[in-house]
Parts: C-alpha cells; sequence; structure tokens
C-alpha cells in the first residue's frame, strides 16, 4: 500500500488515542491504573495495528508519525543518541547478564532496547534465572508475552535441550521473535505463537516446565492451577502487575503457597557505576537514562519455585 493510502489513517487513529489516553476509562478495553499506563498501552496498540497491515520494513517508516508524537519525540530522541553512541546500531548483542552474547534483532517491542543489550535488563531476576538453569532440569520454557524474544531465544540458547514455547498477541512482536530465533541458530526449537489461554497452557504445561509470564495484568486469570493444575508440577516467573488490578499478588501467592516456594521480587533502582564501562560513552545525564526500561513505575515479580 502507497505511503500516502494509509498516513492520513494512521495519524487520526493515532491522534484519538493520543486524545483519548488521559480518560478515565480506557478505549481499549485495558483496565488501567495511571493516565500514563493507558497512553503506553494505546501507543503499543498503535504499533501492533501498524505491524499487523504491512511488512517490517515498511513498518519501519509507518511507525515515524507515532514517533513524533509532543509527549514521546524527547524520549524517543534520546534513546537513539543513547544507542548511537554505545554502538548497538552496529553490533547488536547483549553484553552481559544471563543471555550474554545472544544476538539481538533491529528492535525491541513494549520496552526500551538500550537495557536489553547492556545486560540490565530485569536485573533482578539473573540470579534467579542463573540459579534455575543450574538447579533445574528444564525440559520446556513457556513464555507468556514474548515481545521480541529476549527470555524465549535467551532460554533457547542457555537450555539446548528444552523446546520453547513463545506466545504474543502482537503480529510484529511474534515475526520479531522469529527473526531473532533465526539469528541465533534456535528457530527448531522455538515455536512462536498468538495468544495463549488456560487450555493452551494446560497442552504444553508439565514436570521439568519454566514458565514466564508478562501478560499486562491477564496473570491473575491465567496462572491458576485450578484452571490449569499443570502449574503445580511447573517453575515459574510472574511478572506482577498490581497497578492494573491490586490483587494479582496476594492471589498468586495464595494460590501456590501450599505447593510451591513463593517468592516476591521487588524492582529497584539502576546504579550506571556496575556499567561504567559501556556508559562511560554517554554524557552523565544520559547514562542513567540508559538503564531505563520505560516501565509506569516500581514493579514486582513472583519468582515461584518446587
Amino acid at each position: 500500500m502507497a505511503f500516502g493510502a494509509w498516513r492520513p489513517r494512521l495519524l487520526l487513529k493515532a491522534a484519538v488515542w493520543r486524545r483519548s489516553s488521559y480518560a478515565d476509562a480506557p478505549s481499549n478495553g485495558i483496565p488501567t491504573a495511571s493516565n500514563r499506563y493507558g497512553y503506553d498501552l494505546r501507543l503499543m496498540s498503535a504499533r501492533s495495528y501498524l505491524a499487523e497491515h504491512m511488512s517490517p520494513r515498511t513498518y519501519s517508516v509507518a511507525r515515524l508519525p507515532l514517533r513524533v508524537l509532543p509527549s514521546r519525540r524527547q524520549h524517543y530522541a534520546r534513546q537513539a543518541r543513547i544507542e548511537n553512541a554505545l554502538g548497538f546500531k552496529q553490533d547488536r548483542i547483549v553484553r552481559r547478564g544471563p543471555f550474554a552474547g545472544m544476538h539481538y534483532t533491529d528492535d525491541s517491542f513494549g520496552s526500551s532496547l538500550a537495557p536489553k543489550l547492556l545486560g540490565s535488563y530485569e536485573l533482578e531476576l539473573h540470579e534467579a534465572i542463573e540459579q534455575m538453569i543450574a538447579c533445574q532440569d528444564i525440559k520446556t520454557v513457556v513464555n507468556v508475552g514474548s515481545a521480541e524474544g529476549y527470555y524465549a531465544v535467551g532460554f533457547a540458547l542457555r537450555c539446548p535441550e528444552a523446546s520453547v514455547y513463545a506466545y504474543d498477541s502482537s503480529p510484529f512482536a511474534r515475526r520479531l521473535c522469529r527473526r531473532m530465533a533465526v539469528l541465533n541458530g534456535v528457530a527448531d526449537r522455538v515455536l512462536v505463537s498468538g495468544r495463549a489461554g488456560p487450555e493452551t497452557l494446560r497442552r504444553v504445561v508439565g514436570a521439568g516446565s519454566l514458565v514466564l509470564s508478562d501478560c499486562e495484568g491477564c496473570e491473575k486469570a491465567l496462572i491458576d492451577p485450578s484452571t490449569v493444575p499443570e502449574l503445580l508440577e511447573a517453575n515459574m516467573i510472574i511478572e506482577l502487575h498490581d497497578f492494573v488490578d491490586p490483587t494479582i499478588s496476594s492471589s498468586i501467592q495464595r494460590r501456590f503457597e501450599g505447593s510451591h516456594n513463593v517468592e516476591l521480587v521487588d524492582s529497584r533502582l539502576r546504579d550506571p557505576a556496575i556499567f561504567r564501562d559501556p556508559l562511560e560513552r554517554l554524557a552523565p545525564a544520559d547514562r542513567a537514562h540508559a538503564l531505563e526500561e520505560g516501565r509506569p513505575g516500581p514493579m514486582q515479580w513472583a519468582v515461584i519455585t518446587l
């Protein structure tokens, strides 16, 4: 489709989402606890809409109107400057962390790219991930909300005997995930699919499974042993979205406290000094920004182990 044919439609759609982003009732049907988070979700939805209707190459041009919305222009300009200064345009390889050496695709879906390539992304979980890889016989990895494949492809590399099931509702995220699996030579073990419901989990989860969930508040309905009893045999890392529903954390804890060890892990501020070597190329004001993951606020994860 020619640029002129879809550009007015795109700009109108983006403008409508932006105008409604400060309303109490979200127009996209996703419950929100803050207007900022609601706006971020609408921006992600706009990108998904674009990706569903055009090729990845055309998408890279089509998303430009979204990038110049006033509330995001400064953020994207700064991110691009940081990525260029760190050499990420030429060398897209994860520097450190549990997936060091992983080759990366040219985009990150739903979160910032720089922390993933630096190896600081979800630093709070690195110890738990290493323990699970070292101590557990992981046969199956089930990643709900896989985005571009940071965890799906990363675990495929670290657990060469495991089968990986990656689920994401975004067509663009799924294309990125497949591309990254190819880049890292694990495409034969990473099965990428769309939405995952309880029936999906019943089919793929079992003994030796590791379940990773980041499904924007749907974890309360999905991660439930009363509908998916196979979860009682699995280890899990669940990102909790209590700003969507304040009862999520307590519900997840209560469901697994009798069968698993449940540890709640809180997000924490990043110390740029830990990553001094790569960040010394940046201006001091940009060093902390390079480690920001694009989250709406403090986060929490449930690390659930047998």
